[in-house]
């Protein structure tokens, strides 16, 4: 029986409000799939630090049109590779005077978890908020904040004996010129505020102070809060540097303390940095700078009583090798006495009176740790060296300042740094990063790397190029290219696409990326770039195999790739490029069997035809090839599947002269036996009409029929659709729908019926008999431009989801929407609105739980960063704006 033919237009579809729904759809999360955008932009101040198992963490600014955010990487000590990576959405307002463009963020540890103080802009207002991260996958444990009218900016952060945390910045209103320092704690076991202050400028200094901020924090042995920032005074009177200590019980200030750097009319020139020697007295370390004064730039130290915050020695302006010290850093050794590091070398300090320990200075500076034995780390960058950019590490001893040793890493072709951290573990080891860019400004990415403290061999070093690039492009289903994300067993996504190598961005040194994501929350749970020993590699296709291992088909220029990469850790296991005596051949589809064996399918050139290769699962050994037909392969992708009788199919296109002339081309569809690759059967079908056909889509019934879809092009031009006859290959229906229609997704609902997608359609057929059950066309607007439809499924209820684009008022968005199976008629829809981007839909899936995953890009072909959103109900109309929700 044929079904009811029921027309709806897409702009309904995707545009028109469901009535019967009054509850707004939610975006549970959304996330850079490959960190490919935002870029890197920079350190904070407390960027890198070791968890209580030795594996780093770093966080770096990151930056996007829509203002960035935060990228925590938790790293594995033995080998540099990532645990996981969570992009964190904290946008940043064009201008503030709670701090920069970047938003602030500060980072520290309780145990193996993460726990992190960013600032965020939204609706007008700067909010803060505190968050922990479990440290075995990056799932989010609890978020917490503080949530007054007034705005809040955290910059500072630091735990007590407990675990429990204090978090130090500022309070007050946007673009106003009076704000108040502020501390607030956090219980660490579920972010409940404990208490939460505002500590005046005038605290600090009595009279004529406009406004306090705080940028350090630090609790001493008692479990009490010391931070530390700079006021600004009014009526053009300078700067003064403030101390503050908090009770830790209560918040309640103990004392505060301001100190005016010497000179007329100082002005901060970086934010100040606090070390505690072991009687809780904090040591600050000022630079500020004079107008109109030779020296312009200039550093103060000065050391406090714990106890009283009066002062116990100073030294202002430092002076180092005959000139002024403008910017250091400055931390404590075990027994409280100060290392300060510079640009123009490193002295240690007494904790007592503040004399001078060494003979002399070190000439050597750079960003400074201090390791178990009391020696010096140092670590600084070296950009005019004849051997080229490198970062150099020193160790200086702790008792006289001579150095000890030194080794540098090659920064190849990066020209252009930010900040460094160096951080030391308990084992010794100590961990160095940096951010850095081939190209002054742009492409920027974070460079990591640990090292022996006692002679600083390098152990490893890795980038998140090579976890989240700054450059990359992720694929999903086309007229040319097979699906290339797909759920795992453990609840995760991979997904696949290419990046370049760190110092060239050019379709040469593509290399192939795969990344697992959790499907729950969105965290990275690995990244892996292929090892091929080749550059212009770009994916083609992904699977999964029964184990929860990734195997992947593309192409290295004229070499056919298979990978297989496992799925716990991303680890590459075999590498297959088997291409028989073909002179250039491409793989373009992969499927496995019940055995997990592979079967990898595209074209071979010289000689012409359907190339096939099964791959042993455990090994990658090819078990046999196959080269069937005379191709022609410019105008279609060839496809694989295995049926559940041991089948193999496989199509494509040939060239019906079969003397390579190409006038026109017919879809070859042939079924091969598993175990030798002998064919079974074979099926060309052709129209009456000369013309060239494409092949779209195919899927396989449990019984081993196989459907197929793709657009024949002649005198007309159609959308060709068939079943074919698992035993012979015999057609049992074929349809010629005159919507010319190129189709890149294909689903089997539980009837069996077929449903198709792409170009401007989405549409139905029965599968016993190919009548239409339901089509959903859009017609052109009047600038030309169409909705568009890209990916198909099925819901846990049974309802297709579709993506793709659509037009709404002058703009591009993607959108997503659910319509009843039966009917076509809509349940809901969501539209993603993106300011001036152009975004599409590209793949979905429905995860275990039923949250549905939806991958989307922005519409320019092969520069365009695609992110990774989860939609999770009720299932009802709304919109998803701006890109990140707070």
């Amino acid at each position: 029986m044929r079904l009811k033919f029921t027309a709806i237009s897409v702009l309904i579809l995707f545009s028109a409000i469901c009535e019967s729904s009054a509850v707004a759809q939610t975006i549970a999360w959304r996330v850079p799939t490959y960190g490919a955008s935002p870029s890197v932009a920079g350190l904070g101040q407390q960027s890198l630090v070791f968890d209580a198992s030795d594996n780093p963490y770093l966080f770096v600014y990151t930056s996007d049109s829509n203002g960035g955010g935060i990228r925590l990487t938790h790293y594995r000590a033995v080998d540099g590779s990532a645990a996981w990576q969570k992009d964190i959405s904290v946008i940043a307002p064009s201008s503030s005077s709670l701090g920069s463009i970047y938003p602030t963020a500060a980072l520290t540890t309780t145990a193996d978890d993460a726990v992190v103080a960013t600032t965020n802009y939204g609706a007008g207002h700067l909010y803060a908020e505190v968050a922990r991260y479990r440290g075995t996958d990056g799932s989010e444990l609890w978020r917490a904040g503080e949530y007054p009218q007034k705005d809040l900016a955290y910059a500072a952060i630091a735990t007590d004996s407990t675990a429990n945390i204090i978090a130090a910045g500022a309070s007050g209103i946007v673009n106003i010129t009076v704000i108040s320092g502020h501390v607030a704690k956090f219980n660490n076991n579920d972010g409940s505020l404990a208490w939460s202050v505002d500590i005046g400028a005038g605290s600090c200094v009595p009279g004529a102070v406009a406004n306090l901020q705080f940028s350090t924090a630090a609790i001493d042995k008692n479990g009490d809060a010391l931070v530390a920032g700079f006021a600004t005074q009014n009526q053009n009177t300078g700067l003064v540097f403030c101390v503050a200590k908090l009770s830790g019980v209560d918040g309640a200030l103990l004392w505060a303390y301001g100190y005016t750097p010497s000179g007329s009319h100082p002005s901060a020139n970086d934010l100040p940095s606090m070390a505690i020697d072991l009687q809780g007295n904090p040591i600050i370390g000022n630079a500020y700078t004079l107008p109109n004064t030779s020296p312009y730039f200039n550093f103060a130290l000065v050391k406090l009583s714990g106890a009283t915050g009066v002062p116990l020695w100073s030294e202002d302006p430092v002076v180092m090798g005959g000139s002024n010290v403008a910017s250091a850093s400055i931390i404590a050794d075990a027994s409280g006495n100060i290392v300060l590091s510079s640009g123009g070398g490193t002295r240690k300090y007494s904790s007592g009176d503040g004399h001078h320990l060494w003979p002399q200075d070190s000439a050597i500076g750079g960003a400074p740790a201090i390791d178990s034995l009391g020696n010096i780390l140092l670590v600084q960058n070296a950009s005019h060296d004849s051997t080229g950019p490198k970062m150099n590490f020193l160790a200086l001893n702790g008792a006289d300042g001579s150095q000890l040793w030194s080794n540098s890493f090659a920064l190849g072709g990066f020209n252009y740094w930010d900040a460094l951290a160096v951080a030391v573990d308990r084992s010794g080891h100590f961990a160095a990063a940096q951010t850095q860019s081939s190209l002054c400004c742009i492409g920027k990415q974070s460079l990591i790397l640990k090292a022996q403290g006692t002679t600083g061999a390098i152990d490893w070093h890795t980038n998140d190029r090579v976890l989240g690039p700054s450059t990359a492009t992720l694929l999903e289903p086309g007229p040319y290219i097979s699906r290339t994300s797909a759920l795992t067993p453990d609840d995760g996504i991979v997904s696949t696409g290419f990046s370049y190598n760190p110092d060239s961005v050019s379709d040469y040194s593509r290399q192939i990326l795969v990344v697992k994501r959790s499907a729950r929350d969105g965290h990275l749970m690995w990244s892996s770039t292929a090892s091929l020993g080749s550059d212009g590699c770009r994916p083609s296709a992904l699977v999964v195999d029964g184990n929860g291992d990734v195997i992947v088909v593309g192409n290295c220029f004229s070499e056919p790739r298979t990978i297989k990469l496992r799925g716990t850790d991303g680890k590459q296991l075999w590498v297959g490029s088997a291409q028989s005596s073909c002179a250039y051949a491409v793989a373009s589809s992969v499927a496995i069997d019940a055995a997990n064996d592979v079967y990898a399918t595209g074209w071979c050139q010289q000689p012409n035809g359907l190339l096939t290769v099964k791959y042993a699962s455990a090994t990658g050994t090819p078990l046999w090839t196959q080269i069937t037909d005379s191709s022609y392969s410019s105008h279609s992708q060839n496809l694989v599947a295995v049926d559940a009788t041991g089948g193999v199919l496989i199509g494509g296109v040939i060239d019906p002269s079969g003397n390579g002339s190409a006038l026109a081309s017919s879809l070859s569809v042939k079924k091969l036996h598993a175990g030798d690759g002998s064919l079974v059967w074979s099926r060309r079908i052709d129209r009456p009409a000369n013309g060239y056909d494409e092949l779209g889509v195919m899927a396989v019934y449990p019984n081993g029929d196989l459907v197929i879809s793709g657009s024949e092009n002649g005198t007309t031009s159609n959308t060709l659709s068939a079943r074919l006859n698992s035993s012979d290959g015999s057609v049992k229906w074929m349809t010629h729908d005159p919507a010319a229609v190129s189709p890149v997704a294909m689903m089997l609902d539980p009837a069996g019926d077929v449903l198709l997608a792409g170009g401007r359609s989405l549409w139905k057929y029965g599968g016993s008999d190919g009548s239409i059950g339901w089509a959903l066309t859009s017609a052109p607007s009047a600038d030309g431009f169409s909705d568009s439809f890209n990916d198909v499924t099925l819901d846990h209820s049974g309802n297709v989801v579709a993506t793709g684009q659509c037009r709404v008022g002058g703009i591009r968005p993607f959108c997503v929407a659910s319509v009843n199976d039966a009917t076509g008629l809509q349940n809901w829809r969501l539209i993603g609105v993106d300011p001036g981007k152009y975004t599409v839909g590209i793949g979905v899936l429905v995860a275990k739980d039923g949250g549905i995953l939806v991958s989307t890009n922005y519409a320019v072909p092969d520069t365009s960063p695609m992110s990774l959103l989860r939609i999770t109900g009720p299932f009802a109309d709304g919109i998803f704006a701006a890109g990140f929700e707070p």
